[in-house]
């Protein structure tokens, strides 16, 4: 097995275990010292440190890696303790200011998840920036607001621009370097986008709070295929929401509804492959889709899943014109 495969697998099995057995990594030997050094990158990479240090640390998994690589990811973990305790002081401040002036503003994303899925260990929680969601009439209220405290936008783009080819706008804290992600909308339906994702707005979720742990597992799913199923923290979210989400025909159904269940399939097919137990549940089977992606090394499976989404010669048409139109950085395909 390949450093990657085997370190991605340790991770995966690591917060599977300590989600739904409230233990750490168990039941192999410990990582090599290749492994290791390939281990530390990884989770940098992918945000996980602060997680699996926790994990780990829950159930005397410690034993499973160096003093060194402990003590690294302790220092990660530390560092994100502060950086989420800003966050969500920042984000309290802006609220209430933005309360007192008749501006909603609520936390997305890996900001949401704070308060909610890590919300008995949200240093484990890495983020880079923090996302806010706000209805479009509100952004000039918005910038007086972050100019008074210290952010500056990130693109002077004209207004209109905006609500028209965005669904957000990036901000940065002066002081401290920090982003901040005002979101509108999860997706612009304003331009030719694949059919699937003109549903993912949070308008048109379950519930008037918002999306539950369901549609929080679909917005992750076009997270994830969107950035070729990259990003280990976010399989980590799907499988804590997974914890919520338990129902096997209720999540089928909601991935048929927003036409993700490909991509979920392939999601599944990886936790599946990587530790078993907890996912016999899912749709798919174990390694559905990872053949694929073996077979295309670097390259993304995105881009062939993407294709199969498509129902029909004109939901395919709209794909690619919006391939064509669309910044591949930004597509990740």
């Amino acid at each position: 097995m390949s450093h990657e495969a085997s370190v991605n697998k340790f991770i995966l099995e690591t917060a599977g275990n300590f989600i739904f057995q409230g233990a750490g990594r168990s039941g192999r030997e410990p990582l090599s010292s290749g492994e290791e050094e390939y281990f530390l990158l990884t989770c940098e990479k992918n945000l996980v440190s602060s997680f699996i240090c926790t994990a780990l640390s829950s159930s005397g998994g410690n034993a499973l890696l160096s003093e060194r690589t402990l003590s690294e990811l302790k220092k990660r973990r530390a560092k994100s303790a502060a950086k989420n305790s800003f966050f969500r002081k920042e984000f309290e401040k802006l609220s209430s200011k933005a309360g007192e002036k008749g501006l909603a503003v609520r936390p997305i994303k890996g900001l949401s998840y704070l308060y909610s899925l890590y919300a008995n260990f949200p240093e484990a929680r890495e983020m880079e920036d923090f996302d806010i969601y706000m209805d479009y009439a509100g952004l000039p209220l918005l910038d007086d607001i972050l100019l008074e405290e210290g952010y500056e936008a990130l693109n002077n783009y004209p207004e209109s621009f905006y609500g028209k080819y965005l669904n957000s706008k990036s901000y940065l804290h002066r002081g401290t370097g920090l982003l901040l992600e005002a979101h509108y909308a999860l997706v612009n339906t304003r331009i030719i986008v694949p059919p699937h994702l003109i549903k993912l707005a949070y308008g048109q979720m379950a519930g008037a709070g918002g999306p539950d742990a369901y549609d929080e597992i679909m917005i992750n799913t076009e997270h994830l295929l969107r950035h070729s199923f990259r990003r280990l923290n976010w399989y980590i979210d799907i499988i804590l929401l997974l914890k919520k989400a338990d129902d096997p025909a209720t999540l089928s159904e909601r991935a048929e509804n927003y036409n993700l269940t490909l991509p979920l399939r392939y999601i599944t097919g990886t936790l599946k492959k990587s530790f078993s137990p907890h996912y016999d549940y899912l749709p798919g089977k174990a390694g559905d889709g990872a053949d694929l992606a073996i077979s295309l090394g670097n390259k993304s499976p995105s881009f062939y899943i993407y294709l199969k989404m498509n129902r029909n010669a004109s939901e395919l048409l709209k794909f690619f014109i919006f391939y064509l139109m669309t910044n591949r950085e930004a597509l990740s395909i």
